[in-house]
């Protein structure tokens, strides 16, 4: 702070330099200035900029120092005795020995600031000058806040006021998922069977499982889908049946005809079920500072697997951020409804907690909350089968791998079609893979000549050659080799061909990673 004043000087932009005089920087709250006039209705702005080689940068801020005041929050006084607090609407890090400005600036020419200058009389006195430069930098005028004119002789009159931080306990942020938006559908997701209550809602990835409720809306209660009124469809519903791409629920009357419809406005609630979160922590860690990361999160279920859902977490597990948290089951973010339900009033499916911890009074760890996000990664695969059997689900509709243009399996891998320029009889398919347990890959082909349209072509299923065992190590790839047609070669001459991977499995989190893909065509 300068203590001693001549008289106020007019502002158009000018700018204070002052330096970080510690190794681990600060973090700055506030800035307090004196005015001595002001504008009626123009407003007056502050920042902090970095120094560039000696000058106010023109292109550069510290992220969260410009701070706006309106004519009726700037104080003046002819005698420098009230300031004018511009507080930065969160705490500003500065790096250790760093150099940088005050800039003040507004589109009025009636601000006036108090300043000091060497050799000038002080305030209020004509007897005792201004002798020594009273702050610990130099002043800076300018017309268009770009380009700078030093004032060796004179000082912005001003208070810097910094952050001071607990070096005995620290410090804990706690950080939670807020509420899932709800997901707009596709145009028409409702379908009913004439003589049925039963509707089916086509709602892809919804991330529901058995004992939740469908909560649908946009859909108007004067419309009409085989007969059922739409005030007997929207709403909150218990789910009977689901899949991977969607869900049935009972309407309160059953319909009178086929009937599909529901146009474009309809939403509904959904989970966000995921098997690796991505932690997109941004954060300063200033020298002499430390921080630690733990995270507790909800399970979720797999299609074909026996994992309870809704259980969450009782300690938390360290991650590190910007690396993947790999689970050894399917986890999931609740939507508000069913997560209330399911974990209790005010209970978050997932929680961050970041433990702050200096040996600096000067400075702290900090997260940009902002900028702070927990990235989901899904895998998209079930294990379908046409009953209920252990180890499988049952999709709402089933349809066979081997139908032509179809298949209930979510997870797959189509080649393109491979044209032969010689008949060819079977084929020699080697795939490099690595397979946990409870993960499977079933391979599909189909041949044909010339005149034959492929995709109108049912699929084979092909016998895997030999017992390849599973990896829990992913990194480990094993051959698995597939011979269509025999040693010999006993298909029928072809001159076209595809091949079909079906992956599958229990545990979501535990898929097969194809690494190569080999097809050789075998002719006589």
């Amino acid at each position: 702070m300068a203590t001693s004043y001549t008289n106020s000087a007019p502002i158009q932009a000018i700018a204070q330099s002052f330096g970080v005089n510690n190794d681990e920087g600060i973090f700055i709250t506030s800035v307090a200035l004196f005015f001595s006039e002001k504008d009626t209705t123009l407003p007056i702005r502050v920042e902090i900029r970095p120094l560039v080689n000696g000058v106010p940068s023109s292109t550069e801020r510290v992220p969260g120092t410009l701070k706006f005041l309106a004519p009726g929050s700037v104080n003046t006084s002819s005698d420098c005795s009230t300031a004018t607090t511009f507080t930065f609407d969160e705490p500003a890090f500065l790096v250790g020995r760093g150099e940088y400005c005050i800039v003040v600036s507004s589109s009025s020419t009636k601000y006036k600031a108090f300043i000091a200058e060497i050799g000038e009389f002080q305030l209020n006195s004509t007897e005792l000058r201004v002798s020594s430069q009273p702050a610990a930098g130099s002043l800076f005028k300018s017309q268009n806040g770009s380009t700078w004119t030093a004032v060796q002789e004179k000082d912005l009159v001003h208070q810097i006021y910094i952050a001071s931080f607990d070096v005995l306990y620290g410090g804990t942020a706690i950080f939670e998922n807020g509420d899932l938006p709800t997901w707009g559908l596709a145009p028409n997701p409702f379908s009913v069977d004439s003589g049925s209550t039963t509707v089916r809602v086509y709602h892809p990835y919804h991330g529901l499982v058995s004992g939740d409720d469908a909560v649908t809306t946009g859909l108007p209660p004067s419309a009409s889908i085989g007969g059922i009124a739409g005030s007997s469809i929207s709403g909150t519903r218990p789910i009977i049946d689901y899949d991977l791409f969607g869900y049935t629920f009972a309407a309160d009357s059953a319909a009178t005809s086929f009937g599909v419809g529901g146009g474009t406005g309809v939403k509904a609630i959904q989970n966000a079920m995921y098997n690796i979160a991505y932690p997109n922590i941004q954060y300063i860690l200033p020298d002499k500072t430390s921080m630690s990361y733990g995270v507790k999160q909800t399970s979720g279920s797999s299609m074909a697997g026996t994992e309870t859902a809704y259980q969450k977490d009782t300690t938390y597990a360290n991650f590190v951020p910007f690396e993947n948290i790999y689970n050894t089951f399917p986890k999931m973010v609740a939507n508000a409804a069913n997560q209330t339900v399911q974990l209790g009033a005010g209970i978050k499916s997932t929680t961050m907690k970041f433990g702050m911890t200096t040996k600096s009074w000067a400075v702290s760890p900090i997260i940009d909350a902002q900028r702070t996000d927990l990235y989901l990664i899904e895998n998209i695969i079930d294990r379908p089968n046409v009953a209920a059997t252990s180890g499988y689900n049952v999709p709402i509709t089933f349809v066979a791998e081997t139908d032509k243009s179809w298949g209930s399996a979510a997870a797959k891998f189509l080649t393109n079609r491979v044209t032969l320029e010689e008949d060819a009889v079977g084929l020699k398919i080697i795939i490099g893979a690595n397979r946990p347990s409870g993960a499977y890959m079933d391979v599909y082909y189909r041949t044909g000549t010339d005149d034959v349209y492929l995709d109108d072509t049912p699929w084979v299923q092909a016998t895997l050659q030999g017992n390849v065992p599973t990896d829990e190590t992913t990194s480990v790839i094993r051959d698995y080799e597939y011979l269509v047609g025999g040693d010999g070669g006993n298909l029928l001459p072809f001159t076209q061909f595809q091949v079909k991977i079906v992956f599958t499995s229990t545990n979501s989190s535990k898929v097969a990673v194809v690494q190569d893909l080999r097809v050789l065509a075998l002719s006589t």
